[in-house]
């Protein structure tokens, strides 16, 4: 891109210094305190501009003073250095998108050290009178090019500058001819239309009221704009002219400056004469009497672009905005309607190998890597931008990058906005820890299974070794009956364990029966000697389809912890299946619930059971068996929910488990 300097073509015969000297010490305002109105200045013309520093720059005889800056530390350079010194006799704006390429500018100590300027924007402060006081300027570090808007901002800028030192000097005078209590009737007339004259041809309403509010005088410029005759507004009078949606407003914020006598302060819209609102930012002052009371007050009615105003309340939250998108660990991409990339942050740059001059270009072509062939990223992409769906999911992608995304789009008013996050090293993690706690669970389940199978072996060595010593027939059948029902338990044993560690591949069909009986089985040992009875009931009508090895790891999970819960003081442990449907959505499935009258877990376990790592067992427990399972079964779109009681005189805990009866249709077919 080339950068040019705005040059003004025609130059005006200079003017006389002193006459322009004279007209800025007129206003009294070099070395005067910061004020809140020009400071208010200098961030709209940094937010309009774009630029990270603006300034308000008043040219004295040796030295340019800053009234209001913004990222700008000090507050006045050498007169010799300063930028606005080139519009002293031209009254133009001038624009220099690259300094360092401007003849004028390039051994400048401003441009060659700090604050190392590369682009200047100013709109000279040029007074009644047609001297140039100083400018409204934005600097950059970088170069960079305004369009016409940005410009005629800042010219604008440069105008209000002008109304606040008009006004400073009418409060000035009218408060200098207040005081002055040993002037004649005669010149204090004279002072008096003097000042008149002065107001009305402010380009702003000016007003003044009374300690009580009761306003008696307004500048002509307040009736040319509302068309009002005095009769009209004085006194309450004003409020005709006021949007009576916005006027209780006005009333209660200026009854409470009479009360207080505190300086006043509000946008509100004011109807012109010709009937349409416009905004107006009002200011009021006090003028207090010697001991120190409000005598009157002095008021003025600035009209403001309600745009501006806008994005002077929007700069502070955008700032942030800015920062929190800048410091995310998520890449943040956002598109218009026409597919055309608005925004990325700077993970996203880094994410997706793309820069932030690629805005504005289309988001396919500026990041390839998001639309290869069966991409979800463009399905998902389509459905929120088309339909207005949000929607989460992740993408897998080859070399180069070699990463899977987690990823989220919104939909919004200008397009979409895609939040994404690499989560490779964490799918990696979980799938080891579920592996490892798979691999534990079945390590429990044998050792178990081993126990129950145990018994029953050595009840039948003993019952053969009592068989085998017996001299009498009859004697010795019923120790081989009863050694033939033991073979037959460790039998059923056997094969439901084997069932139990199938590990299929692909959903099944199950029903509650046959999903419940093998955990039972396992877990039969541990019942007997926690002194807890298992009451089953089964409500079921129609099978789920699922992974089974999975369900049934989790079931057991479930009800390893109400047996731990029951432990030492017995119970019973409620197990029941039957018909249900997802109370969001409305799909069918099956309910299951275990139940047991154990200890119960407090409101602060009872939130955390389902994070990695998370036990009350101490060095007894992993802490990943409920987390592993809430993951099995939101894959299997189904959900977990606890109730538990801690107190009173029944205790315990429920934990409902819902599967949808379709839910791994898709992998089936």
């Amino acid at each position: 891109m080339k950068y040019l300097s705005v040059i003004p073509a025609v130059q005006t015969p200079p003017r006389s210094e002193d006459d322009r000297i004279a007209a800025l010490e007129r206003f009294h305002i070099l070395g005067s305190e910061p004020e809140r109105s020009y400071d208010d200045i200098v961030q709209l013309a940094s937010f309009i501009c774009g630029t990270p520093i603006a300034l308000i720059s008043l040219l004295g005889r040796d030295t340019q003073w800053f009234k209001a800056k913004v990222g700008l530390e000090v507050n006045e350079t050498p007169r010799s250095v300063s930028f606005c010194r080139h519009m002293i006799n031209t009254a133009e704006t001038m624009v220099v998108n690259d300094v360092a390429a401007d003849a004028r500018f390039q051994d400048n100590p401003l441009v060659t050290g700090d604050p190392n300027i590369r682009f200047y924007a100013g709109a000279p402060i040029v007074e009644k009178g047609g001297h140039v006081l100083g400018t409204v300027c934005a600097i950059d570090t970088v170069p960079r090019v305004l369009d016409q808007r940005q410009i005629s901002a800042l010219e604008a800028l440069a105008r209000q500058v002008v109304v606040l030192l008009e006004q400073r000097e009418a409060v000035r005078t009218l408060e200098k001819a207040a005081d002055d209590s040993q002037i004649t009737d005669q010149k204090l007339k004279n002072s008096e239309l003097r000042l008149q004259t002065f107001v009305d041809r402010i380009p702003a309403l000016a007003w003044i009221a009374d300690k009580d509010g009761w306003i008696f005088w307004y500048n002509r410029r307040w009736y040319e704009y509302t068309g009002t005759t005095p009769e009209q507004v004085k006194g309450w009078g004003w409020q005709s002219v006021h949007d009576p949606a916005m006027l209780p407003s006005v009333l209660e914020k200026w009854s409470a400056t009479i009360r207080t006598g505190e300086p006043f302060e509000m946008v509100f819209p004011l109807k012109g004469a010709d009937g349409e609102f416009h905004p107006f930012l009002t200011r009021v002052e006090p003028w207090r009497d010697s001991s120190g009371q409000v005598a009157q007050w002095f008021g003025t009615n600035v009209e403001v672009d309600a745009l501006q105003k806008t994005q002077l309340a929007l700069e502070k939250s955008q700032e942030r905005l800015k920062q929190v998108l800048t410091a995310t660990t998520d890449a943040v991409v956002s598109v218009d309607r026409d597919w055309v990339l608005t925004y990325l942050n700077p993970k996203a740059e880094a994410l997706f190998g793309a820069s932030e001059q690629l805005v504005g270009h289309n988001v396919w072509e500026a990041i390839p890597v998001t639309a290869y062939e069966g991409s979800p990223f463009v399905a998902h992409c389509l459905l929120a931008m088309n339909e207005g769906v949000a929607s989460t999911f992740e993408a897998e992608y080859s070399e180069p990058v070699s990463y899977t995304l987690g990823i989220e789009v919104y939909p919004s008013k200008d397009g979409i906005v895609v939040f994404s996050r690499d989560i490779t090293k964490l799918k990696h993690a979980a799938a080891a820890v579920m592996q490892n706690e798979k691999l534990a669970v079945v390590g429990r389940l044998a050792s178990s299974i081993a126990h129950e199978i145990n018994n029953p072996l050595e009840a039948v060595t003993n019952l053969l070794y009592l068989a085998n010593t017996s001299e009498d027939l009859e004697e010795a059948r019923p120790y081989l009956r009863n050694a033939d029902i033991e073979l037959r338990r460790a039998s059923v044993i056997t094969q439901q364990t084997l069932r139990f560690h199938r590990q299929a591949t692909r959903p099944t069909y199950v029903t509650f029966a046959e999903l419940i009986k093998g955990i039972l089985t396992g877990h039969h040992s541990r019942l007997a000697n926690s002194g807890a009875k298992v009451e089953e009931r089964d409500r079921s009508s129609r099978p789920v389809l699922c992974m089974e090895g999975e369900v049934r790891q989790v079931l057991s999970n479930l009800v390893s912890n109400a047996i731990d819960a029951m432990s030492g003081r017995g119970g019973t442990l409620n197990i029941r299946g039957r018909d249900g449907q997802d109370w969001m959505s409305g799909e069918p499935g099956m309910v299951i619930t275990v139940a047991d009258t154990g200890i119960g877990m407090s409101e602060t376990t009872r939130t955390k059971v389902f994070e990695a790592f998370y036990t009350t067992k101490g060095v007894g427990g992993s802490g990943l068996g409920l987390w592993i399972s809430k993951e099995i079964i939101d894959r299997h779109r189904g959900h977990l929910r606890i109730r538990s009681k801690q107190s009173g005189s029944r205790t315990g805990t429920v934990i409902t488990l819902f599967l949808p009866a379709e839910a791994l249709a898709e992998i089936q077919g």
